[in-house]
């Protein structure tokens, strides 16, 4: 046969399958170099009790996607102009105030409009009222555009492109309840 001519034809492939005592002398002598790195290692650092806790603990950590992913998602399902140019729209999250009881919802502005233009569209769009022309800028009914979750009041005057970023998330809120 030709088989008879190959060394290893008639050992077994598995070493558990068969008592060879090179294949035990080996598998000892990886279990010496084991325990002789484990006490390097414990010599180097110091021996540190194992801390056992009676309950596993989690923390709970929100999903982060890919910022670029998230825009993406977000330009699937935002609203807004759509004679608004592609390459002139900037994307947002857009938080109502918690008395009005609205989900966020994602929309898109001209880059080139004003934060004011922007806010009065918001207002529009979520059914707020906006009386922000006949109140003067202290009054309490007013209309703010903020940053969210930080809550920086934004300028009205300042075009978009110069203030937000593309993606990030905003909150329309009366000045009473900032």
């Amino acid at each position: 046969m030709l088989y008879n001519n190959i060394p290893n034809f008639g050992r077994h492939r598995y070493r558990a399958a068969h008592q060879c005592t090179a294949d035990a002398k080996a598998l000892k002598d990886k279990e010496d170099r084991k325990v002789a790195a484990r006490m390097k290692i414990e010599e180097h650092l110091g021996k540190r009790p194992l801390e056992k806790t009676s309950t596993p603990s989690t923390v709970v950590r929100p999903k982060r996607l890919n910022p670029k992913l998230e825009l993406m998602k977000l330009k699937l399902r935002a609203k807004g102009d759509d004679g608004v140019p592609q390459e002139s729209r900037l994307y947002f999250t857009v938080h109502f105030p918690e008395s009005s009881k609205k989900d966020p919802v994602p929309l898109f502005f001209d880059k080139t409009q004003s934060i004011g233009r922007m806010l009065d569209r918001i207002a529009q769009l979520g059914n707020l009222s906006n009386n922000n022309h006949k109140l003067d800028s202290v009054d309490p009914n007013r209309l703010h555009l903020l940053t969210w979750p930080d809550k920086t009041k934004l300028a009205t005057e300042n075009p978009i492109d110069q203030v937000l970023n593309n993606g990030v998330d905003v909150m329309i809120e009366y000045g009473n309840s900032i």
